[in-house]
């Protein structure tokens, strides 16, 4: 773990994110971006710093900060920093790659 940042962080009750980087497996620069519901059944749309219907959602960030990739636990729907990333017709637990 000593290769692992912790970079920022929050916990409020039955939500928290994460924010890590990674020197050893992430390409150089980027960070992780992993939020939660604690019960992993309730939407992340309290809007810090993702707003989704899905409980659990993981963001890749390139070295310049812009989205990577991504997955969604059964959600639809992402945005992050108010910038709506993905919007799919049906909920679904799947990996989103953005350009």
């Amino acid at each position: 773990m000593a290769n692992c940042l912790l970079q920022d962080g929050w916990f409020s009750g039955d939500r928290c994110w994460l924010v890590l980087s990674d020197r050893r497996h992430l390409p150089n620069g980027a960070t992780d971006l992993i939020a939660w519901a604690k019960d992993l059944s309730s939407p992340l749309d309290d809007g810090t710093p993702v707003v989704s219907d899905a409980p659990f959602v993981w963001l890749r960030r390139d070295a310049s900060g812009r989205p990577a990739k991504g997955f969604l636990l059964d959600g639809s729907h992402l945005e992050w920093e108010r910038r709506p990333l993905h919007d799919g017709p049906r909920r679904e637990s799947r990996l989103l790659v953005f350009d």
